[in-house]
């Protein structure tokens, strides 16, 4: 059976679910969780029970970057922000920190089939400081997988090639005000009006910068199918 540990992008909500794109793919239970770290997955992973020959496509750390840039950056996010630290879905402090959570989250997932899907692109200007910090976070994360033997899809190289591809170098990026998001979310349940914004906003891969429209998504079940399949 099929596992799917992450946060709003595993939820595929605002945005496009990548996991609707599946074409050979059973999914037992999806455990995406909006909003959710490193360490709130960590956390998580304790609570649920899982069969020692299930499969897992964990896709985190995306709100280990993104979390902290909205909290310095934008007054009206610090509320929500700090709502959802209290939850449990606390920010790694720093890249040691980040390095020592993943790692001990691929821990606990033992002797299991892993596949590690890379922090995507958080915002579509590449040379921003968010993803200057991304490409340092997916470099811990492919360093640990080459380490524990666990597969590493690299979605966000294929997001910079196609950004730079359509060279449409868009500032557009998750609103200052937590309730544009919530309007997003309710916008995209539907993948054409997700497109529609994707495309009214001049991005290439995703609604918001950070959420994938249906182009990304597809891709991304395509890269994941790929590596099973090479590996089963």
């Amino acid at each position: 059976m099929i596992n799917l540990l992450g946060d709003s992008i595993t939820v595929g909500s605002p945005g496009v679910p990548y996991y609707k794109y599946f074409q050979n793919i059973e999914i037992y239970k999806n455990y995406g969780l909006g909003g959710d770290t490193t360490s709130g997955l960590l956390k998580r992973i304790d609570r649920i029970e899982f069969d020692n020959n299930d499969t897992f496509i964990v896709e985190i750390g995306t709100n280990d970057v993104l979390l902290k840039y909205l909290h310095d950056t934008y007054y009206n996010w610090k509320k929500t922000i700090s709502a959802i630290e209290k939850s449990g879905r606390v920010i790694s402090k720093n890249e040691n920190d980040f390095r020592e959570k993943y790692q001990t989250l691929l821990n606990k997932l033992g002797h299991k089939r892993v596949f590690v899907v890379s922090i995507p692109c958080i915002g579509e200007i590449l040379e921003s400081k968010t993803n200057e910090q991304v490409n340092i976070y997916n470099k811990i994360i492919s360093d640990l997988c080459s380490m524990n033997g666990e597969i590493f899809i690299d979605f966000n190289k294929w997001q910079k090639d196609e950004i730079r591809r359509c060279n449409r170098k868009s500032v557009a990026f998750i609103s200052k005000h937590p309730i544009r998001m919530i309007i997003d979310v309710l916008l995209t349940k539907i993948s054409l009006i997700a497109d529609y914004l994707s495309e009214n906003r001049n991005l290439s891969t995703t609604i918001d910068g950070v959420h994938l429209n249906s182009k990304a998504s597809s891709t991304l079940a395509k890269m994941i199918e790929k590596e099973l399949a090479k590996n089963a």
